[in-house]
């Protein structure tokens, strides 16, 4: 492709007279222009908004083709009003970059029906002893973008799916007890594999848990690390604004001195992709060894805007480790306010407590003008997981479905 452009390039006098062989005509630019102006995301790394003209070009530049079914894949990600509502609830706001990523792997499906397979989507989840019941709507983003893409477009390409468990990092970082981590995320695990194939059955083979077991331990004993580490303290003397909030949300968990050094870490699993040798994630059901993809697609928290930020410090500088291979991103920003793996300080609804009694889930439903031992986040979580189970073709409740996972464990099968 690019000797052909090249030979036209000599063929009509140089540079100024290339002919650009992808130019995208005034309908596609159009359908572009659509799908920005249709989008109900906001970008939270720029004073620019999807209609901007900054953004359309840098949509534009990204693409070569856009035909209508490249359209409604881009539609989908960029949470159009073409998608259905439930679904644009999931998702706030992306990165500016992010967009153009997207519109990029999307125009691949002009020549590649399969481009979408080199896309992963990743949701992270980190250590915590005592697993909130409402961390089963850190599920939902990714599922519903692959069913979005399945029902919106004629290609049965999607991404992969991810869920990585970062225990390790916790455990480092926040001192908690390994026994009762690894615990919490072992009953978490197995109840979200099994909700998974009751209410999106469909995208069972398409989804891997891992678990940070070594990979965060292995990573912050090499020079690398430790270099990238000095690098984002020095970076941000200057990002004091950045600072004093990670530094806070450390504070949070009693570790402050470590924020900076679990900041660090975030550029290792989003970014790109250490070399199996140095460390790798351990897939909790052993199936399948980590694949490495074109193009990560992150999905985090609100707190994820401060580590994004942070993992931009080091991307010129992590390009360079010798056993990292950075990636093309992108970082959408859930509807979700407060991590779902991060236990409220009161009112929250652990996942130990429903197992025990599946009915406490509906105490936790949303009740107007009427008291509540569960916070608003818990509230909305359940509320969510309705819907999405009622948006499933399975007949099974969240309750009947919480009061069989109970039984599975009292049988000592999970």
């Amino acid at each position: 492709m690019y000797q052909a452009l090249l030979i036209l390039i000599i063929k009509n006098g140089g540079i100024n007279k290339m002919i650009n062989q992808y130019e995208l005509t005034k309908k596609e630019q159009g359908r572009i222009n659509s799908a920005l102006n249709q989008s109900r995301l906001n970008l939270f790394d720029t004073k620019d908004n999807m209609k901007s003209d900054t953004i359309s070009k840098l949509a534009c530049q990204s693409m070569m083709r856009c035909t209508t079914d490249i359209k409604k894949s881009l539609d989908v990600f960029l949470c159009g009003t073409t998608t259905n509502a439930e679904f644009r609830k999931l998702f706030s706001t992306i990165d500016s970059k992010g967009v153009a990523n997207l519109s990029q792997i999307c125009s691949e499906l002009d020549n590649n029906p399969n481009a979408l397979n080199k896309a992963v989507i990743r949701t992270v989840f980190g250590g915590t002893e005592n697993m909130p019941f409402r961390a089963l709507i850190y599920l939902l983003p990714a599922l519903n973008i692959c069913e979005e893409l399945l029902e919106n477009t004629s290609s049965n390409s999607i991404p992969n799916i991810e869920y990585y468990f970062m225990n390790g990092a916790g455990i480092i970082t926040n001192a908690i007890d390994p026994d009762r981590v690894n615990y919490a995320t072992s009953e978490f695990i197995k109840i979200a594999q099994k909700y998974i194939e009751e209410y999106h059955p469909q995208l069972k083979d398409k989804v891997d848990f891992y678990v940070d077991m070594t990979f965060s331990s292995n990573i912050i004993n090499t020079p690398e690390y430790q270099g990238m580490h000095k690098v984002l303290e020095r970076k941000l003397g200057l990002e004091t604004d950045l600072k004093t909030d990670l530094l806070e949300m450390g504070e949070r968990r009693k570790k402050s001195d470590n924020s900076i050094k679990y900041a660090t870490l975030h550029s290792f699993v989003h970014d790109g992709y250490v070399n199996y040798n140095i460390a790798r994630m351990t897939n909790f059901f052993g199936t399948n060894e980590p694949r490495e993809y074109d193009t990560i697609i992150s999905i985090g928290a609100k707190p994820e805007e401060k580590f994004y930020k942070a993992r931009k410090l080091l991307a010129e500088e992590i390009a360079n480790i010798p056993y990292f291979t950075p990636k093309k991103t992108v970082q959408y920003i859930a509807n979700i306010n407060v991590p779902p793996y991060s236990p409220l300080s009161t009112g929250e609804l652990y996942l130990s407590d429903v197992l025990k009694n599946p009915n406490l889930i509906m105490d936790a439903r949303r009740t107007k003008g009427e008291y509540s031992v569960y916070q608003t986040p818990v509230q909305k979580a359940v509320e969510s997981l309705i819907t999405d189970i009622d948006r499933s073709d399975s007949n099974k409740d969240i309750i009947d479905f919480m009061e069989e996972c109970r039984q599975i464990q009292l049988d000592k099968q999970i």
